[in-house]
Parts: C-alpha cells; sequence; structure tokens
C-alpha cells in the first residue's frame, strides 16, 4: 500500500493519492525512513497536478511545517502576499540570514542579493550584487 502512495506520488495522481490514503496508508508516518510529504516534494516530476497533490496530503493531515514553503509549493500568491504582510520581518531574516556561510556569501558575490528595502523576498526588490 505504501508503495502505491509513492507511485501517485511520481505521477502526480491525485486520485490515487486519495486511494491509498482510503485504504489505510498513514499521511503522516513513515515510509523508507521519510515522511510522505518529504517524498511528493523530492520527487522530480514537477507537474500542473503537483499543487493538487500536496493539498490532498495536506487534508489528509500531513505537514509541510514551514509555511513559506508551503505558500510557495502551492503557487498561492495570495498566500504569500498575506504572509508576507504578516510576517515580512520574519521571513526577511529567513530569507537574508545576518552572517551568511561562506558558500551563501559567494553566491551572493556572483549572483542577486536582496537590497535594503523592508521587504527583501519581494523580486522588485533585488539588485545585481557588487562583485
Amino acid at each position: 500500500m505504501e508503495e502505491d502512495l509513492l507511485g501517485a506520488f511520481e505521477v502526480h495522481s491525485p486520485g490515487e493519492i486519495r486511494a491509498s490514503l482510503s485504504a489505510g496508508v498513514s499521511p503522516t508516518g513513515p515510509i523508507k525512513g521519510k515522511r510522505p510529504i518529504d517524498s511528493l516534494i523530492e520527487a522530480y516530476l514537477r507537474s500542473p497536478r503537483f499543487a493538487d497533490c500536496l493539498q490532498v496530503m495536506l487534508d489528509a493531515g500531513a505537514s509541510i511545517g514551514d509555511p513559506l514553503l508551503q505558500v510557495v509549493l502551492m503557487d498561492d500568491d495570495q498566500g504569500l502576499r498575506h504572509l508576507l504582510k504578516k510576517s515580512g520581518d520574519e521571513i526577511q531574516r529567513k530569507l537574508s540570514p545576518s552572517a551568511p556561510s561562506r558558500p551563501a556569501a559567494a553566491f551572493r558575490r556572483s549572483t542577486f542579493a536582496p537590497s535594503s528595502t523592508p521587504c527583501a523576498a519581494q523580486p522588485s526588490s533585488w539588485k545585481r550584487a557588487p562583485m
């Protein structure tokens, strides 16, 4: 039964996910050492049905554990706007740590870095980092 759920994740079949859950597979219990929702998220395929599959798992009691990641994976622009209004400072700290690791600092030198605007999580506030 657990293999059926993993197979449904691979082909992004909300109906097969529901059937596996109805057959008794836990939406939260580990499968091969991982939470089922992590197996869905880590899968290579990203189809238009991904958000539907994720919603089935969330409705069944699974949790991503990170509201920002959840709205991004669900392609929920209204949810993202709400989250930014409610927790913009917290998200800013999450996306722009004050003491970046060496790889993060190297990445910022060669690509884009957040500006000093209040909400650097918004793409319009990103600028080219100095080289």
